[in-house]
């Protein structure tokens, strides 16, 4: 009986044999030069069970598991499952497929087929001709054909209906797991076997062995066309026709993928990761590599990024070009437990030897790190700083404290202060064209001719005593950097250089001399510096250096320049760092890597040289804290981020449509805009910015929020545009816009503004119109006044003055009348000026006549007829006829001023015999009627022309204010009638609002 163990061994020794699909270029890569990243649930995976994994052309990467699907843009995760997406009737995703016209196909666990496009779920179940819900295999042939293979049948997508392949037609019923098509157009189908599909028949091909191993999980074909079928009893290979098993410690074999490499990865249930590499095996396993021993999906990415999904969540291995030689797990570093970290120096002698010194010394041999074992016993306990290989093959090792150690064939001796060195503690080394050792200090420079010390320090021109590096330039110039600035040597001696003042007080640790003779200067805490020709410039931050703090700088073959910090480890080409300095640009194009990079490197070290070194075979070695860092310029490539993309609008709370330019409904005016630029390698290291055209004047610059928030935005048509970039390159991709229009509130709207404005205008000529017509009310109310007055005036004082002047004609005509008559007359004339007075007071104040005080129309007619006959011997007689009617004291005034207007008139102009004053009362109006028999006049000829007739002009005035009428009848020799007719309705008016001198004062005011 075979056991398990030998079986494994038997396994083993086939693999070996077996001839592998790698690549004669393939180069033999660790495990360890990959760089890993592991996502779980508190990174928002909704399970940590990755059953399937895919990426679509927009660069978003795709994962299936057990409680969701999930969207990555390596930044953050968008689940999507029965609660949000109705199409996914059951959350357990077993299989992915993106076909040539990216659209992404997604099998479930009982909840059969979706489709997404265009941002669109679409379900494919019974109805649409998919009779078993549990889809495992999904494929799209190079015909264009999307075959999709269920628990109970294998389907074909017609149109939108799907079309049963099995069970017909010389195709048995299957159970399909796994489909894939061969070079020649086949398809191959496997589940409960494994068949192949051409000319419309299926034929079955026995794998032989167990049950187990009929029961397949996977296919696929390599790139040379071997077919690998992943069963449960493990692997299998059919080449030539000929099947080969392979099984690996009895596994369940639950996906295979090929990367770019021609590597073939394996995913084992329970035993981890396996590689076939140039025909070797590696496994890999928790917790050293994987998250999870068991993997359910293995899928290479655009970049080259290997995603391996497990049990316990999704690992990302990322061939960096970069590799850490320190004590690690199942890696062979040497041969004791020494921990290759906290390096301080590294260095490649003459002889390809690659040296490493972090307190012991190291040399590298292939992949291994070897101690360095031929000091004497009693220098075993040295603290190596750095070491040299000088021209003679002597190994120079410098120490901190204990100065320096030379090392020949089969001899050794240390030299201290003892015998002439400077200062013990040692931190650069630097042999001369003409062989001599120059030795950096803390305490100066030492010259080492091979027989004796030569010390320099700042008495002999030294900038500082604290050196930091030396170089010797192709001129033979020796250049000193210190912690005070740069000194030059020149034939031997410090020499003064005017082109290094502005350098004095700076901390130069690193000295690079480039082809072109320029001079790179490294400083600690102020940057770069260049010195060409005696000009010096100067990089900062400011330039967008990623850190101002700079320990060494290498040259790679392809001119660019790698300068290590603190912050890890950066480059930029010589042609961009020389545009800079010459103006023709403005930033620099850097690229930095770092653990926040996809690059396993940590913080450099610095202050002792050589800190990194450049190979002969073009490989850059630095030393940091986190051990060895062997960098191969060739293979380090950087993330760039892919196209920007917007995935969501929210505005107001509500989503917004993507597909076309949208219309947003009113709202408070909040925006929220989601966008993101898928990249799977760096995703920290992409930034953003962005313009919402129509509200920002200029580019909103967000760093590595991929959201953007608006408040209070104002209704109008907009444009949003989003543009991703590298932090560490100058380039951007593409921009991505999404245009809108934010709708208005009605009382936004142009045509609310019109009707505001209108009726604006409107009030404003309407206040025009009433402050015109006050004005013209006022104006008026000035002119009745100024009438009213007049006719007072002309009604009262005039007529009392003509009385009286009647009344003293009289008295002048009495020369030999009787005193008793003179003075009778007299005291009339008084009593008439009194009157006359007191009416004129009246008139002034527009108050009621006193002399008409409680008296009826029909007396006061009578009184003032039997006044005038007194004043004038004219007999003058009162007619009433109606019934009496009570009058308003202002209609009851004005009539008693009409007629003795009227009387009056007759009197002094018409020369009559008679005057007759008749009212007539009616139920419907009033007549007043003035008649006299005197000389009359022609009132046609006197009314057309200009003549003033004051006494007629107040008299239809007052009539007319009444709402009656004024006539006025006269003939030549025949007479003068005044005829004034009131209507009684019109005057119970005037009485209902003129009866009180309240009313009659605020009807004046408001005139």
């Amino acid at each position: 009986m075979v056991t398990p163990t030998y079986r494994y061994l038997i396994g083993l020794m086939l693999i070996a044999l077996v001839p592998w699909p790698a690549r004669a270029s393939t180069p033999m890569r660790s495990i360890w030069e990959y760089d890993r990243h592991v996502w779980q649930l508190p990174d928002g995976l909704p399970e940590g069970i990755i059953q399937a994994i895919t990426q679509t052309q927009e660069g978003y990467l795709w994962i299936g598991t057990r409680n969701g699907l999930a969207r990555f843009d390596g930044f953050r995760f968008v689940v999507f499952d029965h609660t949000n997406t109705p199409a996914l009737h059951d959350d357990s995703i077993l299989a992915l497929c993106r076909t040539a016209h990216d659209v992404l196909w997604i099998g479930t666990e009982g909840g059969g087929l979706v489709r997404y496009s265009n941002g669109s779920f679409d379900s494919f179940r019974a109805p649409q001709g998919l009779t078993n819900g549990f889809v495992r295999a999904i494929h799209e042939d190079r015909r264009g054909n999307l075959l999709v293979g269920t628990d109970d049948g294998l389907f074909r997508l017609s149109g939108d209906q799907f079309v049963r392949l099995d069970g017909k037609g010389g195709i048995p019923p299957m159970s399909v797991h796994a489909i894939t098509e061969d070079e020649q157009g086949r398809t191959w189908a496997g589940g409960w076997g494994l068949f192949v599909l051409e000319n419309g028949g299926a034929k079955r091909i026995p794998l032989g062995g167990s049950t187990a191993s009929e029961e397949v999980k996977s296919i696929l074909q390599s790139a040379d066309h071997t077919l690998w079928v992943g069963t449960v009893a493990g692997l299998y290979r059919l080449k030539n026709g000929v099947i080969t098993h392979i099984p690996v410690n009895s596994a369940i074999e639950a996906n295979i993928c090929e990367d770019h490499t021609g590597n073939l990865w394996v995913g084992w249930v329970g035993s981890g990761l396996s590689r076939f590499q140039n025909g070797k095996l590696d496994t890999y396993r928790a917790p050293a590599v994987l998250p999870g021993n068991t993997v359910l999906s293995i899928f290479e990415d655009f970049d080259q990024n290997l995603w391996v999904g497990t049990d316990n969540g999704l690992l990302r291995l990322s061939y960096t070009g970069v590799s850490i030689l320190q004590s690690r797990s199942g890696q062979a570093l040497g041969n004791d437990s020494t921990i290759y970290e906290n390096v301080g120096t590294i260095y490649e002698d003459r002889q390809g030897t690659v040296w490493i010194a972090n307190g012991h010394l190291y040399h590298v041999s292939g992949q291994l790190i070897v101690p360095f074992t031929e000091l004497p016993s009693k220098m075993t306990d040295l603290k190596i700083r750095t070491v040299f290989k000088d021209s003679h093959g002597v190994l120079w090792i410098g120490t901190g404290g204990q100065g320096v150690v030379a090392l020949g064939k089969g001899w050794a001796q240390q030299y201290t202060e003892k015998e002439g060195l400077v200062n013990e503690f040692i931190r650069a080394f630097c042999e001369d064209r003409h062989g001599n050792l120059r030795i950096g200090t803390d305490g100066g420079v030492a010259r080492w001719d091979g027989k004796r010390f030569e010390d320099f320090k700042t008495s002999e021109g030294l900038a500082y005593l604290s050196v930091r590096a030396i170089v010797e330039g192709k001129n033979g110039n020796l250049w000193v950097g210190t912690d005070g600035g740069l000194s030059l040597i020149h034939n031997g001696v410090f020499v003064p250089d005017p082109s290094l003042d502005k350098l004095r007080g700076e901390r130069i640790w690193a000295i690079h001399e480039d082809a072109h003779g320029a001079l790179w200067l490294g400083t600690r805490g102020d940057g770069l510096f260049r010195l060409k020709d005696g000009k010096l410039w100067h990089y900062t931050t400011q330039y967008r250096l990623p850190n101002d703090n700079i320990y060494q700088i290498l040259e790679d073959r392809r001119g660019n320049l790698w300068m290590s910090s603190p912050g890890g480890i950066f480059r930029d080409s010589l042609q961009n760092l020389n545009e800079v300095a010459a103006g023709a640009t403005t930033d620099l194009a850097v690229t930095a890597y770092g653990t926040s990079g996809g690059l396993p490197i940590g913080a450099a070290n610095g202050g002792l040289q050589p800190a990194g070194t450049s190979t002969r075979s073009g490989e850059l070695w630095f030393p940091t804290f986190r051990g060895a860092i062997r960098i191969q310029p060739d293979e380090v490539q950087s993330s760039h981020p892919r196209l920007a993309l917007i995935e969501k609008v929210i505005g107001d709370g509500r989503d917004v449509l993507l597909k076309a330019p949208d219309t947003i409904r009113p709202g408070d005016g909040r925006l929220e805009i989601y966008y993101t630029a898928p990249s799977l390698q760096a995703p920290e290291r992409t930034r953003f910015k962005y313009l919402l055209e129509g509200f920002d004047r200029q580019w909103t610059y967000a760093g590595e929020r991929r959201v953007a928030y608006y408040t209070n935005l104002p209704p109008g048509h907009y444009q949003f545009r989003v543009v991703a970039y590298d932090a560490d390159s100058l380039g951007e991709s593409p921009e991505a816009d999404f245009s809108f229009t934010w709708s208005a509130h009605f009382y936004q709207t142009f045509w609310f503004y019109g009707l505001c404005g209108l009726g604006l205008v409107m009030m404003v000529w309407a206040a025009f119109r009433i402050h015109l017509r006050q004005t013209h009310s006022r104006y008026a109310a000035i002119v009745a006044e100024r009438a009213r007055l007049a006719r007072e005036m002309h009604d009262t004082v005039i007529q009392g003055c003509v009385g009286v002047s009647t009344l003293l004609e009289a008295i002048a005509g009495f020369e030999h009348s009787s005193p008793e008559l003179i003075l009778e007359f007299v005291e009339r004339a008084r009593t008439q000026i009194r009157q006359t007075l007191n009416e004129a007071r009246e008139a002034v104040w527009d108050l009621r006549h006193s002399w008409l005080e409680g008296a009826e129309i029909g007396p006061a007619l009578s009184r003032l007829a039997r006044q005038l006959e007194s004043e004038t011997g004219v007999s003058v007689e009162t007619e009433v006829v109606g019934p009496p009617s009570p009058l308003a004291p202002q209609v009851k005034s004005n009539l008693l001023l009409v007629a003795r207007e009227a009387a009056r008139n007759s009197l002094a102009h018409a020369n009559p015999r008679n005057v007759l004053i008749r009212l007539s009362l009616a139920t419907d109006q009033l007549c007043l009627e003035v008649t006299d028999d005197g000389c009359g006049f022609d009132a046609e000829s006197d009314f057309s022309s200009q003549k003033k007739h004051y006494g007629i002009v107040g008299m239809r005035e007052r009539i007319e204010q009444l709402g009656g009428d004024f006539r006025v009848l006269s003939r030549m020799n025949e007479g003068t009638r005044v005829i004034a007719t009131i209507p009684l309705g019109s005057q119970r008016t005037f009485k209902r609002f003129e009866t009180s001198d309240e009313a009659l004062e605020h009807s004046r005011s408001s005139g």
